[in-house]
């Protein structure tokens, strides 16, 4: 995993963000589009879909799955039923590593913000980051995991969950409705829809490679 970078690079990223809004828009736009055409089967949950409850944790057929989700409040962000016999060892390696490789400061993806990748027991973690008190914080975590659902079998669920750095930048004041905060703070990172548009790919080579 690529080290964390230093804080005038974090200062940096977030400076250039706010001065190129309209081409991130943009941009989160079109890989909003192109994810909704796309003919790989990742079954994306509804943007206000936001849901609370245990653990955080290419024949690929996504489908909607029930699962045991964290108590911490999350929004789903896609589901991808995995096929039988899949080594989800593994898969989730190829995963991690693929997620490891978009930390490089954009060099291979158009990032507004730095990427922190950590590997979970059975998934990982991409953080976006922001400085607050003088040092990297999260603004919010994707963090995909493979758990298994009755009937369904191995499923790998991608959550989206609000970081403590999430109030950086906000304008006026937070809703005071959790699940709303949680809703806007994920539609303004741009950087998410780009994550999700290239783990689809990230997904079928993982499983190609660990059947």
């Amino acid at each position: 995993m690529q080290s964390l970078h230093a804080c005038s690079q974090f200062v940096s990223a977030s400076q250039a963000a706010r001065q190129q809004p309209a081409n991130c828009i943009q941009q989160r736009r079109a890989c909003q589009s192109k994810l909704s055409r796309s003919a790989v089967a990742f079954t994306s949950a509804p943007r206000s879909s936001v849901v609370a409850s245990g653990s955080r944790r290419s024949c690929i057929h996504v489908k909607a799955a029930a699962a045991k989700v964290d108590s911490k409040e999350h929004l789903q962000l896609a589901t991808a039923r995995l096929p039988k016999g899949l080594d989800t060892t593994g898969f989730t390696n190829s995963l991690y590593q693929w997620a490891s490789t978009l930390t490089s400061s954009g060099q291979n993806m158009p990032f507004a913000l730095p990427i922190k990748a950590d590997k979970l027991e059975n998934g990982f973690q991409m953080s976006l980051l922001r400085i607050k008190d003088g040092r990297p914080m999260s603004v919010g975590d994707i963090v995909a995991n493979v758990e298994q659902v009755d009937e369904k079998g191995d499923v790998l669920f991608v959550r989206f969950f609000e970081g403590p750095a999430a109030g950086i930048d906000r304008q006026g004041p937070a809703p005071s409705n959790p699940r709303e905060r949680l809703q806007k703070n994920a539609e303004a990172l741009i950087d998410v829809p780009i994550i999700m548009q290239t783990m689809k790919v990230a997904i079928q080579k993982a499983v190609a490679q660990n059947k």
